[in-house]
Protein backbone atom coordinates (compact mmCIF):
# COMPACT_ATOMS: atom_id res chain seq x y z
CA UNK A 1 0.00 0.00 0.00
CA UNK A 2 1.31 3.43 -0.93
CA UNK A 3 1.87 5.95 1.81
CA UNK A 4 1.35 9.54 0.70
CA UNK A 5 1.91 12.58 2.88
CA UNK A 6 0.25 15.69 1.52
CA UNK A 7 1.71 18.73 3.22
CA UNK A 8 -0.34 21.91 3.13
CA UNK A 9 2.33 24.59 2.99
CA UNK A 10 0.70 28.02 2.77
CA UNK A 11 1.20 29.19 5.39
CA UNK A 12 3.55 26.68 7.02
CA UNK A 13 1.98 24.92 10.00
CA UNK A 14 4.83 24.75 12.52
CA UNK A 15 3.39 22.04 14.84
CA UNK A 16 3.94 19.41 12.14
CA UNK A 17 7.46 20.45 11.08
CA UNK A 18 9.08 17.46 12.82
CA UNK A 19 6.64 15.12 11.11
CA UNK A 20 7.51 16.64 7.73
CA UNK A 21 11.19 16.03 8.37
CA UNK A 22 10.52 12.43 9.41
CA UNK A 23 8.33 11.65 6.37
CA UNK A 24 10.85 13.16 3.96
CA UNK A 25 13.46 10.76 5.35
CA UNK A 26 11.34 7.65 4.78
CA UNK A 27 12.06 5.78 1.56
CA UNK A 28 8.60 4.21 1.41
CA UNK A 29 6.60 7.46 1.69
CA UNK A 30 5.60 9.73 -1.18
CA UNK A 31 5.95 13.40 -0.28
CA UNK A 32 3.67 15.96 -1.92
CA UNK A 33 2.86 19.59 -1.24
CA UNK A 34 -0.31 21.57 -1.70
CA UNK A 35 -0.13 25.35 -1.77
CA UNK A 36 -3.00 25.72 0.67
CA UNK A 37 -3.60 26.17 4.37
CA UNK A 38 -3.70 23.31 6.87
CA UNK A 39 -7.50 23.56 6.60
CA UNK A 40 -7.47 22.45 2.95
CA UNK A 41 -9.55 19.30 3.58
CA UNK A 42 -12.35 21.57 4.78
CA UNK A 43 -11.81 24.62 2.59
CA UNK A 44 -10.58 23.04 -0.65
CA UNK A 45 -11.58 19.35 -0.59
CA UNK A 46 -11.53 19.04 -4.38
CA UNK A 47 -7.93 20.27 -4.55
CA UNK A 48 -6.94 17.75 -1.87
CA UNK A 49 -8.74 14.90 -3.67
CA UNK A 50 -7.22 15.84 -7.03
CA UNK A 51 -3.70 15.94 -5.59
CA UNK A 52 -4.11 12.60 -3.82
CA UNK A 53 -5.44 10.99 -7.00
CA UNK A 54 -2.50 12.44 -8.92
CA UNK A 55 -0.03 11.08 -6.37
CA UNK A 56 -1.67 7.65 -6.19
CA UNK A 57 -0.89 7.16 -9.87
CA UNK A 58 2.87 7.17 -9.16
Amino acid sequence: MKKIYLACTAPPYRPVAATHDWVKGQPDWIWAELNSSHSAPLLAPNRVADKLLEMSAL
